[in-house]
């Protein structure tokens, strides 16, 4: 097996509005930390699987099908040999104008920065491969909690420690001939949400990359984002979240690290042994309900989201989920939404070596269970109108998804 990788440099070379909170004002003009693109080609006799990482919060379903059009004619890897995933990182730029602007607007010109910075670190993993043999260290993190908890009979985002939540934190390490660390993917489930400051920044899970990047020479580490719709970083106090700061934010990049380092202490490597890949993809209609829904129209949206919707009928409310198998203990099933961490243990239970990978390929909006749909709260219902949803999703799509997810892990497509 060949790996080659690189790390571009993607900060916006100029004040931007960032995305992710809708009560920022103005652009950002401070930078804390850079945002990196991390690319990864990796080669298996006649096959490739190229996986592209960003520090972003999302990116633009037309942008990544632009993208992997122009890859396949200038590289020769087909489209479903390629995963362009984010972290959700909400202190970067918004990449689509898709939805509501309280989200952040778009600059266009940062999308055609973007293109270039991308097929440049493309051509650059052709020159870096080197063979590698693969390990994966399973440990466990408490840096995120459940954020939907009844009170009042009303679903409020507040702390829930009896709520679900994936804690299970994952390492998977390349190692070239001198047992050199070349690469590490690095896999969590939580919000980088740490700090609302309008500053630019890759968040806890950047400041994580970057300390294990200095302290492993050469690697090129990138954090892979688990669906973690209903998950936040456990900032507290009063029995309340708490919007933290730049601090806030270094500080849990540093819990994350130190849980990172202590697996590599305390748990056995497990090697993997790489397999032919095997790349699946299936494409499932997002259905929605017909309520009344114009009495819970946030006020600020009021005028913008029918809008929204109008522009939206034209592009396609389409789950994508793509199977990934590159080893016996590597194998990834990526989607287009923000889904709860539901979804994610509901495919874990079924694989243990699957991991969840959302915000890859594009970008829908929140995919809430049906329990969530009948209780209500920001995934199943405020969301919809800063996405442009026309309605709340139709609950029966938790069933289809789950049956999906099955057909796509076992490969009964």
């Amino acid at each position: 097996m060949q790996l080659g990788s690189h790390k571009q440099d993607i900060t916006p070379p100029h004040p931007i509005t960032l995305a992710g909170f809708a009560h920022r004002k103005g652009k950002a003009n401070k930078t804390f930390e850079s945002l990196y693109l991390r690319s990864f080609l990796l080669k298996n006799n006649n096959s490739s699987f190229l996986f592209i990482v960003a520090d972003l919060i999302w990116w633009d379903t037309r942008f990544v099908k632009k993208m992997k059009s122009k890859i396949e004619k200038e590289f020769e890897i087909s489209g479903k040999q390629i995963v362009i995933h984010a972290t959700h990182n909400h202190s970067g730029p918004q990449t689509s104008s898709s939805f509501s602007k309280q989200l952040g607007e778009l600059d266009t010109s940062y999308l055609s920065f973007l293109e270039e910075k991308l097929m440049f670190s493309i051509k650059k993993l052709f020159l870096d491969l080197q063979e590698v043999k693969m390990f994966v260290h399973s440990g466990t993190s408490q840096v995120g909690i459940n954020r939907r908890k009844k009170l009042d009979n009303i679903i409020k985002m507040a702390p829930n420690t009896d709520g679900e939540v994936d804690d299970e934190l994952k390492i998977y390490s390349f190692l070239n001939d001198s047992g050199q660390k070349k690469a590490m993917w690095l896999h969590y489930t939580c919000h980088p949400t740490s700090t609302d400051e309008n500053v630019i920044s890759s968040e806890f899970t950047g400041v994580c990359c970057k300390k294990l990047e200095e302290t492993f020479p050469g690697c090129n580490v990138a954090y892979l984002q688990g669906y973690c719709g209903d998950i936040r970083p456990k900032l507290i106090s009063n029995e309340e979240f708490y919007r933290g700061d730049i601090k806030d934010m270094v500080h849990l990049g540093n819990e994350l690290f130190n849980d990172v380092m202590r697996l590599f202490k305390n748990s056995t490597a497990k090697a993997c042994r790489f397999v032919p890949f095997v790349f699946r993809e299936k494409e499932i209609p997002l259905t929605f309900g017909n309520e009344n829904i114009t009495e819970i129209i946030p006020g600020k949206l009021k005028e913008e989201w029918p809008k929204l919707v109008d522009n939206n009928r034209n592009r396609s409310y389409t789950l994508i989920f793509q199977y990934v198998k590159i080893s016996d203990l590597f194998e990834m099933v990526a989607c287009n939404a923000e889904l709860v961490n539901f979804y994610g243990s509901y495919i874990k239970d079924h694989n243990k070596n699957v991991i969840p990978l959302g915000y890859s390929n594009g970008m829908v909006g929140y995919i809430p269970t049906a329990k969530q749909l009948d209780e209500g709260g920001y995934e199943a219902e405020e969301s919809i109108f800063y996405f442009g949803y026309p309605n709340k999703v139709n609950r029966e799509m938790e069933n289809q998804i789950k049956d999906e997810m099955k057909k796509l892990i076992r490969g009964d497509v």
